[in-house]
């Protein structure tokens, strides 16, 4: 089912756990999330869940998405674990389930939708069909320095997959046009991506606005590339800051150009 709220893009069909189902990345457009374990939002977060309750599959009879509590990190947490401590919230006909420990990914062999809601941050879907292995990747600025995406994929290779089977889904982000940063954090970037190998610059001084501009998603790239991904789609990337519809309309929140709560949503089925 499409939805006009939604870009979407179709990842093909998984096997083994993942069955059943087509697998689907999924990034809002529009829609109006604040913190989703904080009741003083539940009538909003309700109305906005309600929009979107149909693309979510049933399990046993219940509509039940799993996301992060996060840190801005690199752990990583197995849903399938069975003593994971998790707190839930139901707003309307959905369950909202999250580890109770602070984490920026997920991962799972079974076709829960994972959930992640990001301001800016890259939101990565990671599939491996043959193994029927899946995981949601939250990567701001610091997970990426921290290298949380390789770090997920190695979790992969534990549970057996093959680096040439791992399909990686990348969605809209903060591009480096609109990702400025001061000298705070300047040397953080400039020591990492000396060992990079990039072949694209990554760093840009703006001598108008005495800042610096950061490529993540380039640096996201040649992450992947280092350790042997070739199978990337980057089909729904665009900048969370800047980018508009045909009516001109701005299509994300963006926590660095609205300075508010509110957030996208990323689903990956």
């Amino acid at each position: 089912m499409e939805n006009k709220n939604f870009k979407i893009l179709h990842v093909g069909h998984g096997k083994k756990k993942m069955s059943n189902i087509c697998n689907k990345y999924l990034y809002s457009q529009g829609l109006n999330f604040i913190r989703p374990f904080d009741e003083s939002y539940r009538k909003i977060n309700e109305k906005n869940l309600e929009e979107i309750k149909e693309l979510i599959p049933n399990y046993f009879g219940k509509k039940t998405i799993y996301t992060i509590n996060p840190e801005h990190g690199d752990r990583i947490v197995d849903v399938d674990e069975y003593n994971l401590e998790t707190e839930s919230i139901k707003i309307g006909d959905i369950k909202i389930i999250r580890p109770t420990q602070k984490c920026d990914a997920l991962i799972t062999e079974y076709y829960f939708p994972l959930v992640i809601f990001p301001a800016d941050c890259e939101v990565a879907g990671l599939v491996d069909y043959k193994k029927g292995i899946k995981a949601l990747v939250h990567s701001g600025w610091r997970g990426t320095l921290k290298e949380i995406l390789p770090k997920t994929i190695f979790e992969f290779l534990l549970r057996g997959s093959k680096i040439q089977d791992i399909q990686v889904i990348l969605g809209p982000m903060l591009l480096k046009e609109n990702f400025e940063i001061k000298d705070d954090y300047i040397d953080d970037f400039k020591n990492y991506i000396s060992g990079l190998g990039a072949e694209k610059k990554i760093i840009s001084y703006n001598v108008v606005k005495d800042c610096y501009n950061i490529d993540l998603f380039e640096i996201i790239l040649q992450q992947l590339k280092n350790i042997g991904i070739r199978n990337i789609d980057t089909s729904l990337v665009e900048d969370t800051y800047s980018a508009v519809d045909d009516r001109n309309n701005l299509r994300y929140h963006s926590y660095r150009r609205d300075k508010d709560d509110f957030r996208n949503i990323c689903l990956f089925m």
